[in-house]
Parts: C-alpha cells; structure tokens; sequence
C-alpha cells in the first residue's frame, strides 16, 4: 500500500505537470464556477449550520464520539473538549466520521443543488449545460473538483447510511434531514452525468470504478457489524470495554477498506 500510494502521489505530480493548461481560463468559466459555488455553499451551510437540530443528527449517525476515543491524531478531535458545536470539531475527524457511515457527505453535500438551481434559473438551459460539458472537457481546474466529487459520490453508500440514520433516536428529525441529504445526492448524481456526459457515474474512469465495486462488498459487512456495535455500546451508556474494543476496531477495518480517514 506504500509502494502504491507513493505512486499515485509521483504520477499526479507528473500529469499536472505535463497536463499544466497554457491559458488562463475564459471569464465565462470563472463566473460560472463562482456562481455555482456560492450556490454550493448556501445550500452547505443551510444543512450543516442552519439547522439547530443537525449537530444531534451528526453526534448520533456518525461514530464521531467512538473516534474521539481512537489513539491516532496528533491532536484531540475537538478544539474544545465539552464542545458540540461543529465549528469546534477539527476537519479530519469530520470528514473520518462521515466516511465511516458512509455518507462522505462533507465531499460532494451542496454541488447538486446548486447545478440545478444554475440550469433551472436561466433561459437557456441547454445553453449552460454545453458550457458546463466544455469547462469539464478543456479546463482541468473544474474536472479535478467534479471528478473528486465522482469519487465521494461511488463511495458513499445511501442505502448504508439510511442504517446508521436509524441510530438517531428523534424518529422526525432523523428522517427530515435524512431524506435531505438523499436528495441531494440524487442531485449530485444527476449533475455529474449532466457536466461529464456520462452514463454512469466514474464510468471515465473504469480502474477506480471496478476498485470501489469491488471492495465495497467487503466493507458493507463492516458497516452493518459497526451499526450494531454502536448500538449496543450506546445502549450500556459506553461502559464496557470489549463492546469498546470492537467499536474500534471496527472503524479501523472500514478506514482501511475506504481507503480513507478524512
């Protein structure tokens, strides 16, 4: 895994290198990914931060008080310790935690929404598209942020998550931003096969697609084994140290298995 990931990383400084784009972009691409960014970020933020009950909603469907007890980090998970705020908990526990139920919610959340309200809004549709297919094909910027989004997207799992939702104790709260969160990643979807042209989602990168097909099913089983673990450890108010012992384990096994800790 060593040799391999020294690979990917010499091979990604190669093709940036020798794929450098010799002009600045086209003003029209820079106002269109402004525009869809600032989209992007309202809809983020009206989730994530908007939302009073969403820090509930996050502390129970993620194994984010399960990681706090991991030793690896050269920091603790929160800022500040008796925090619930997400604005204390640092990045990498965030995105770990998502990643582990399998939403990688923090990778891809907003795009959606904000491609579709950028086509719904003009009066030429088509038009947009077009320039969204030609951004994506001549400007490498805008592909390397949408193909980052293709793979948080094959790697998230809604009907996985949907599980770890049903550890959120407020039966309405959990499927009011539950089934926003389902939306949106509709919405991702749709708008990646709209700017690549694709049928399939990664379907233009067919080595990582089989990778992520392959290796999921193997994951699947960790995930169900981690509901059920946290369930029980929640359940005995996180007193017993076996039922503790195979939390972490747990999320060992899936970080390595997504081949991501945030």
């Amino acid at each position: 895994m060593a040799d391999r990931n020294l690979e990917l990383t010499q091979s990604a400084m190669i093709e940036a290198e020798l794929m450098r784009y010799p002009h600045p972009p086209q003003e029209a691409w820079v106002e269109a990914v402004e525009d869809i960014s600032l989209r992007s970020m309202e809809a983020y933020r009206k989730l994530v931060y908007d939302d009073p009950d969403f820090e509930l909603f996050f502390t129970q469907t993620t194994p984010i008080q399960e990681i706090s007890e991991l030793n690896i980090g050269s920091r603790p998970s929160k800022r500040k310790a008796a925090s619930q705020r997400i604005e204390d908990l640092r990045a990498i526990p965030w995105v770990f935690s998502w990643t582990q139920s399998r939403y990688t919610l923090p990778g891809w959340f907003g795009l959606g929404a904000a491609i579709r309200n950028y086509l719904a809004e003009d009066n030429d549709p088509q038009g947009r598209k077009a320039l969204l297919r030609t951004m994506y094909r001549e400007w490498s910027f805008f592909k390397a942020q949408v193909d980052f989004m293709q793979m948080s997207a094959q790697k998230a799992d809604m009907h996985i998550a949907r599980r770890y939702a049903e550890l959120v104790e407020d039966a309405e709260m959990r499927e009011r931003i539950f089934s926003a969160i389902e939306q949106e990643y509709g919405w991702l979807n749709e708008a990646i096969l709209i700017i690549t042209g694709q049928d399939e989602t990664l379907s233009n990168n067919p080595t990582l697609q089989m990778s992520i097909k392959l290796r999921n099913p193997y994951v699947d089983a960790l995930s169900y084994f981690q509901i059920s673990l946290l369930r029980t450890w929640r359940q005995t108010d996180r007193t017993r140290e076996d039922l503790k012992r195979a939390v972490l384990l747990s999320i060992n096994g899936i970080a390595n298995g997504m081949r991501n800790t945030g």
